[in-house]
């Protein structure tokens, strides 16, 4: 899906008998060729997926995308578009916004649930990146400006309470 300037790639990438994800080699040659495009036509791309592909590491849950399933080939792929990249944006965890900057400074953000969200207490636990202390079911605002991409939570029935800033390196 194309916005003006930026293109979303949806990218199925969940099995219904495991918790862990996968991207094909078809799958990575679409995504190639979708950041080509982006490449050429001056835009920018947001990789979405289902399952995160950073390796979650206690404290965090330990499902993603394994090497064998395609984690390495996809970090590979778009190791040469970092230009292009803004984020990768992720569900699967119900633990509220829970972000990290991985390889090449690319955020990779697992977006609250409108269903649930648990406190892991991973903030407490010195996690990597961050998880703002709000798990209420909601969604996320996100504006990209000057730079930044700010990700407001917004619980359902009630007004934004948290915001978290990231710093986009590779961004207009």
């Amino acid at each position: 899906m194309d916005h003006k300037w930026l293109k979303f790639l949806l990218i199925s990438n969940a099995h219904t008998d495991s918790h862990d994800g996968f991207i094909s080699d078809e799958q990575l040659q679409w995504i190639d060729s979708q950041c080509e495009s982006a490449r050429t036509n001056e835009h920018y791309v947001n990789l979405c997926m289902h399952v995160p592909t950073h390796s979650n590491r206690h404290p965090d849950r330990g499902w993603y995308v394994k090497p064998a399933n395609g984690q390495v080939k996809l970090y590979e792929t778009i190791g040469q578009y970092q230009e292009q990249i803004v984020a990768m944006l992720h569900g699967h965890f119900y633990n509220g916004i829970r972000g990290l900057k991985s390889q090449g400074g690319i955020h990779e953000i697992c977006m609250p649930s409108i269903l649930y969200n648990l406190d892991r207490n991973l903030e407490m636990q010195d996690a990597e990146g961050y998880n703002p202390l709000e798990f209420r079911p909601g969604y996320t605002i996100v504006t990209i400006e000057n730079g930044l991409m700010t990700l407001a939570h917004k619980p359902l029935g009630a007004e934004v309470v948290i915001t978290k800033d990231c710093e986009l390196e590779t961004f207009i």
